[in-house]
């Protein structure tokens, strides 16, 4: 018996927002290593069906690469983040065999002697619904939100930075006249893409966007389980930006073997309006407190809640306060810190290396302040997450000539963009 370095190929299948079908949200785009069929194409959805993309000549040669101990460049995200002692999808994987396909050893072994082959289905699937949603956040682009599309595409109408499935081999960027509508789930619909015997080993259904919520195929999917009978074996998780809630998705999500909601809040107050516009925190705050009270009325139904904050620029310096917010409410959820690297297109750079290094110093101390006055109200998990966010944070190559400017010229960008807003004053400590 010979684990492979990773499980997913074996499990999983990932849909993106334009229908692309990937072995995983991490694995690559580019014309050498992505999974492509005989005529160089990707495989999709609007041209393909699961099943000749499930067992694919490309996908059947990760598998034996992976087998083989060999480290596939089609994962290299992975490799590269674990170098760097990073939180991987590949972490996520073994969680979700764990949890979910314990037996995949199994499966592993008889597509060995089948030319890697899986002659079962895949046991979990994420998908992107298209990319209907209703913010336009920083971090994000045309490709996962009509609303930055249309957003930007009036501020800057040759490029509204719709780069994600161009061939990542060049240099070239697409420029289209308006940004791309990807309504493939409409077109084709959840319910007959995956259907049959499909659903009877599907243990894992993570569903995002876009902003899934919003997107009605994804509720007809929910509803379309249920009355299967095939809820009562699935572990739903869903992303969401937290900005609204629909009472059928509520209702529906009870009927799952066990659901977990992520709600992306990445701060409170004015910083995520600016992160997330036009996301209004009174609205998120009553929100997260709606979600507390779902997981509260339905607590037999096995449903949690988790943060996943994005650190950016924008966020770094109120990351306290979001510790305080979540403690001061008493809120048993779990904290994932997205240890992201953001560059956003005509914004300068909103990564964490253009932070003077006094700004991430005063951070990491108001961190450990708010862990010590904290800890008994946070989950053992979270303190986990936040400790390892503070040695990141000590070891990541700031500016140290705490030179303000990076941070000033992303900052005037963004005050140029939301006139209405007083961007100094939300974000005062980079300008001293």
């Amino acid at each position: 018996m010979k684990k492979p370095l990773c499980t997913f190929p074996w499990a999983h299948l990932d849909i993106e927002t334009n229908g692309d079908i990937k072995y995983c949200c991490a694995s690559v785009y580019d014309k050498n290593d992505s999974h492509l069929d005989k005529h160089g194409n990707h495989y999709n959805i609007n041209t393909h069906t699961i099943d000749e993309a499930w067992n694919s000549d490309r996908i059947r040669e990760l598998r034996r690469k992976l087998h083989n101990g060999i480290k596939a460049p089609e994962c290299r995200v992975c490799w590269d983040q674990e170098d760097k002692g990073q939180w991987s999808v590949r972490h996520a994987a073994r969680q979700a065999q764990d949890d979910c396909y314990s037996d995949i050893q199994k499966t592993i072994d008889a597509s060995a002697k089948n030319d890697y082959a899986v002659d079962t289905d895949p046991h979990y699937y994420q998908i992107q619904t298209g990319n209907l949603c209703n913010l336009a956040c920083k971090m994000c682009h045309s490709d996962y939100s009509t609303t930055y599309g249309d957003f930007y595409f009036e501020l800057y109408p040759d490029d509204v930075n719709q780069t994600k499935y161009v061939d990542n081999s060049s240099d070239s960027k697409r420029v289209n006249n308006k940004p791309n509508r990807y309504d493939w789930p409409v077109k084709i619909g959840l319910s007959n893409l995956i259907n049959g015997n499909k659903l009877e080993h599907i243990t894992r259904l993570f569903l995002s966007g876009g902003e899934p919520t919003i997107i009605l195929e994804n509720l007809k999917f929910l509803e379309y389980l249920i009355e299967s009978n095939h809820s009562k074996h699935i572990h739903l998780i869903i992303t969401t930006n937290t900005t609204k809630i629909n009472p059928r998705f509520a209702k529906s999500i009870k009927h799952f073997q066990k659901v977990t909601m992520i709600l992306s809040i990445d701060a409170v107050g004015e910083p995520i309006e600016i992160q997330r516009y036009p996301a209004k925190w009174a609205q998120v705050d009553k929100n997260i407190k709606q979600y507390i009270n779902i997981q509260k009325e339905n607590i037999d139904s096995n449903i949690s809640v988790a943060f996943n904050i994005v650190v950016s620029l924008l966020t770094l310096p109120t990351l306290d306060l979001l510790i305080d917010y979540i403690a001061d409410h008493n809120l048993q959820f779990d904290i994932h810190i997205d240890i992201t690297a953001l560059f956003s297109l005509d914004y300068g750079d909103l990564n964490l290396s253009a932070v003077p290094l006094e700004i991430a110093t005063q951070t990491c101390n108001k961190l450990r302040q708010s862990l010590e006055k904290n800890y008994s109200y946070l989950r053992p998990r979270s303190i986990e997450h936040i400790n390892e966010f503070i040695e990141f944070l000590e070891k990541f190559p700031y500016n140290h000539k705490n030179d303000y400017t990076p941070a000033q010229f992303a900052l005037n960008k963004i005050q140029e963009h939301h006139p209405d807003r007083d961007i100094k004053s939300i974000f005062p400590v980079y300008f001293p």
